[in-house]
Formats: C-alpha cells, structure tokens, sequence
C-alpha cells in the first residue's frame, strides 16, 4: 500500500528501534506521483505492472534498490520526535 499509495512510513517498535518504508510507485518519476493520480490512470499503472510494463514494486526489489529500513534513533532524535507528536495531537 505504500508503494501504491507513494507515501513512506516511519515505525518506532521500541523507544530507540524502529522500521522505515520507503514507499516511492514505480512510475512516480513519470510525470505522476503515485497517490496524486486519476483512479483510471492508477488502474493503468497497476494494469501494466502485472504486465511486467513496469518497475517491480516491493520491500526489495530485484534490481536491487532496497525500500525497507531497521533503524535506531539517537536519543535527541527520539526527543525531537516525541514533541513534535505531542504538538501536532495537542497534547
């Protein structure tokens, strides 16, 4: 849904630990991003991949290009991160 939707995800597990999704469409550098396109043209898209008419999609993918991530967060980042949330749900 990411990769369909071209939006990345960012998940903390843990208060340090975590996974980023880098959730680029294959076709987002072709003039249409991937959420911001008519459902007709998305259909399309979607068409041609099961075609093999496009980019593979998915968390790696087999030309190597990688969109899934384990990472750590530095305290300071995790600081930052828990007050940007607390403002942004008014808490």
């Amino acid at each position: 849904m990411c990769s369909v939707s071209n939006i990345s995800v960012l998940i903390l597990d843990e208060e340090y630990h975590g996974y980023y999704i880098h959730g680029k469409a294959p076709w987002a550098n072709s003039g249409q991003g991937g959420s911001d396109v008519p459902l007709p043209e998305l259909k399309k898209r979607l068409d041609e991949e099961i075609e093999g008419k496009q980019k593979q999609r998915g968390l790696a993918v087999s030309d190597g290009r990688i969109q899934s991530y384990e990472i750590l967060v530095s305290p300071e980042i995790r600081q930052f991160y828990d007050k940007e949330l607390a403002e942004r749900l008014d808490l």
